[in-house]
């Protein structure tokens, strides 16, 4: 899979892929960003097996350029918000929702409402699942939960 811009990632895919130990492979595999939310104020830890928590520092993966960090502007925002009128979602989807938007990234998220707010906004198209995204690798990587699926996300 060859993605022909920036590919946002939620908290989930980068919690999960410090704990699954795909994360390297996957920023490195691909353009991967998130936005500057997500990254301050989400991805913070993660519990491995015996629940303990695990620190997550991102600032080699952004001061290296592998991890590109961005911010929605206001006049993002506001077109976002002017366009969903639905139920609230969380900031970080918001504000990766509203930069592929204007921008034209792709988004990858294990989130169904944040992916059927994609489908009701008419990027849909711009959405990729983890699976999808850890399958061009090389070597691939299975998804590591099912929750990661097209299939699991796709909205009805």
């Amino acid at each position: 899979m060859v993605l022909g811009s920036l590919c946002l990632i939620d908290a989930d895919v980068a919690i999960d892929g410090f704990k699954y130990s795909y994360f390297e492979a996957l920023v490195t595999g691909h353009a991967i960003g998130m936005c500057g939310w997500v990254r301050t104020q989400e991805v913070q830890f993660y519990k491995d097996v015996g629940g303990v928590r695990v620190a997550i520092d991102l600032t080699t993966y952004v001061t290296t350029g592998v991890l590109q960090v961005q911010d929605a502007n206001v006049v993002e925002m506001h077109q976002f918000a002017s366009a969903y009128r639905g139920r609230a979602l969380g900031r970080g989807e918001s504000e990766s929702i509203a930069m592929v938007m204007s921008r034209g990234y792709y988004f990858c998220t294990a989130d169904r409402p944040a992916v059927k707010v994609m489908k009701q906004l008419g990027v849909l198209s711009q959405w990729v699942s983890l699976e999808e995204l850890l399958a061009s690798l090389t070597p691939p990587f299975p998804i590591p939960e099912p929750k990661f699926s097209r299939a699991a996300a796709q909205p009805k």
